[in-house]
């Protein structure tokens, strides 16, 4: 009895099991296929369409992501010269930069921000809900229809774990981040393939896995995870060692042009840049990870492992048990080994950076080696003690199979259900109130006329406002705030003094052509806050502080006004 099942003598005249009939109907396949889909991008999308429900803003909450994406991919396209640099991101930056055109095409003036960043963040997210659900049609189109909703169930359930970026809280921000279910989508639908067919991989298949390594390094470097799992499968499928070595050297070539040219589209075909891009990207990821990191993982490793509920980072950690599992019977060695080193990789990468966006793409690759380990190493071992069933009880079978993957699906949408119900309590209250800060910042501002100073002694006092977003997107790891002559001429009366600098030195402004300043405290240190302003030359006898908000991370800003 294989995967799917052959005809069976049931005295029925279709004669056909469940398994066959979607197959060997066409519109009934199609529709099966249609549904999966459209069951994963409704789940992937459903915490922006309640916040779209409930007309809450992420520009204020989301400020780290919509200042990055929406303000650099605006200023590759209409700064003069302008570069701006980050380590990861430039596969989604070139959609972010057609977002941006099209929005000019269609009547957005730049100048107004709020409304096009608004419209910029809903496009970015519908594109990136409507590529994985198409990646997930194609890619696992061999399956089943449980199988494949027991796939977009358990994305689903990984993507709204508590270690997963907070609740699911990447699902909604347009950012590189949710595109990791692109790569786990495309895995397991390889793998499954890869682990059918008889055949050795064609020079064009390694092409073709060069070109995907490619994207998915111009995406994130670590995402490269998903890449070598597939290179060492299909390594391992041809007999002789010239085979293996010479389309390595394709895979290699490939993806080494295929990084290149997407990098040098992004920084506008400028060699100087993208060379520069390659050099600062080599001292990103030389860098040894900060101590607090491993503090974190230990943390978590001594006090929160093993409690109940069992997280999915215990989950993810634990998938390389699975495989060593599977690497004790010879049958399914070859393919157990290989997903081992992937689980290992994921594992190493989640240890080194041990924080809520590397637990999005640990989990992501988590779930893939999970179904992987379903599909191609469990039935193996299973057939290698088969059940001596007659042939009249086969439909029975086929029916109590199908009953059993649809209570897998439904235990795992209720687990991602109940997750979800977390976000409202713990992301969208303080989102809204964020927004509505962020709303009566703005208006005081406007009432008050002047030109405003932002004062950021570092980045956990930045103003969770659309400010902070400004800020964000007009620097880079390399720049400061005013070496952007777009984000300059757009935001004419803000200026912005991270760290320790001071007014009227270096190019930032005199405090005397300031009529505001805003900044921000935690409770109840707002006397020690007004205290450190002095190391910004600024006194705050010679202001009045009308103006106190509440954001989302419970600080307090503050704005104040010069006295006349």
């Amino acid at each position: 009895m294989g995967f799917y099942s052959a005809k069976m003598n049931t005295g029925f005249k279709t004669n056909r099991t469940i398994d066959t009939l979607y197959q060997n109907v066409l519109p009934i396949k199609i529709f099966s296929h249609l549904v999966t889909s459209l069951f994963l991008w409704v789940g992937i999308a459903w915490p922006w369409l309640l916040l779209k429900m409930n007309d809450i803003s992420q520009i204020g909450f989301n400020e780290e992501s919509i200042g990055y994406r929406y303000f650099h991919s605006l200023r590759l396209l209409y700064g003069d010269n302008e570069f701006p640099w980050l380590p990861q991101g430039q596969f989604t930056g070139l959609f972010h930069i057609i977002i941006q055109w099209l929005l000019t095409v269609f009547g957005y003036p730049i100048e107004n921000s709020r409304i096009r960043i608004d419209i910029f963040t809903d496009l970015a997210l519908v594109m990136q809900f409507t590529l994985i659900a198409i990646t997930f049609l194609f890619s696992v189109s061999n399956l089943n229809f449980t199988t494949r909703l027991a796939i977009a169930a358990l994305f689903l359930m990984a993507s709204y774990a508590q270690s997963s970026f907070n609740w699911g809280m990447h699902l909604f921000t347009p950012d590189y981040l949710i595109w990791v279910l692109i790569p786990a989508c495309i895995l397991i639908g390889t793998m499954v393939r890869l682990g059918k067919s008889q055949a050795a991989p064609s020079a064009w298949a390694f092409a073709l896995l060069g070109l995907f390594t490619g994207i998915l390094a111009a995406i994130k470097i670590t995402y490269l995870t998903f890449s070598i799992t597939l290179w060492i499968t299909m390594l391992l499928k041809l007999n002789r060692l010239k085979f293996q070595l010479s389309n390595s050297l394709i895979v290699a070539f490939a993806a080494l042009t295929t990084f290149l040219l997407i990098i040098w589209a992004y920084y506008k075909f400028n060699f100087e840049h993208t060379y520069i891009h390659l050099q600062r990207l080599s001292e990103f990821t030389s860098n040894p990870c900060h101590n607090a990191y491993f503090d974190l993982a230990w943390k978590w490793l001594t006090t929160e492992s093993f409690s109940w509920p069992i997280s999915f980072i215990t989950i993810s950690m634990l998938t390389p048990l699975l495989f060593i599992y599977g690497m004790i019977f010879h049958v399914t060695r070859r393919q157990s080994f290989v997903l081992l080193v992937g689980s290992c990789l994921s594992s190493y990468i989640c240890w080194k950076r041990f924080y809520g966006a590397t637990f999005v793409e640990t989990n992501a690759f988590a779930a893939a080696a999970i179904v992987l380990f379903f599909l191609l190493i469990l039935p193996p071992l299973i057939r290698k003690r088969p059940l001596k069933i007659k042939r009249q009880y086969f439909p029975q079978i086929s029916v109590i199979k199908h009953c059993l993957q649809l209570g897998m699906v439904l235990i795992l949408i209720s687990v991602a259900y109940s997750e979800s119900q977390k976000l409202p309590l713990n992301v969208f209250g303080p989102m809204a109130r964020t927004g509505e800060s962020d709303k009566a910042l703005t208006h005081f501002l406007v009432s008050q006329g002047g030109k405003t100073l932002f004062l950021i002694p570092n980045n956990a006092f930045r103003p969770l406002t659309i400010d902070s977003a400004i800020h964000k997107g007009g620097t880079d790891t390399y720049s400061r705030w005013g070496q952007s002559k777009l984000m300059n001429s757009l935001f004419s009366d803000r200026w912005y003094i991270l760290g320790e600098g001071l007014p009227g030195t270096g190019d930032n402004p005199v405090l005397d052509s300031f009529h505001n300043i805003v900044f921000t405290y935690f409770p109840p240190e707002r006397d020690s806050a007004i205290k450190d302003l002095s190391r910004f030359g600024i006194n705050i006898i010679n202001f009045s502080c009308p103006f106190e908000a509440k954001t989302g991370n419970q600080a307090i800003i503050v704005a104040c006004t010069k006295n006349k």
